[in-house]
């Protein structure tokens, strides 16, 4: 279950980096199913956000792993409607 997906509209609507960096740090993202891939890691994490920290996220992964992933520089996704929505965690610290 995604609760960004009612932003969908609003992700499309922004015009400037800045506008779509405002976005992004009021989502919810507790509940989201996103993907997060580091600088350093061949593989990206992928699970659902249970905790929002001001620098990490906690997810847990399909296979019940908890794994907490830094927000600096760590590139995220998430869809919204078929769509893949990425952002650098950078943009929401």
């Amino acid at each position: 279950f995604m609760r960004t997906c009612s932003l969908s509209a609003a992700l499309q609507l922004c015009e400037t980096l800045g506008e779509y960096s405002r976005l992004l740090k009021q989502l919810e993202f507790h509940g989201c199913e996103i993907r997060a891939q580091t600088r350093s890691q061949q593989n990206a994490i992928e699970g659902f956000v249970f905790r929002n920290g001001k620098h990490t996220f906690s997810l847990v992964t399909k296979e019940d792993k908890i794994k907490i992933v830094p927000k600096s520089g760590t590139e995220f996704s998430f869809q919204v409607n078929g769509n893949r929505v990425g952002f650098w965690g950078d943009q929401i610290m």
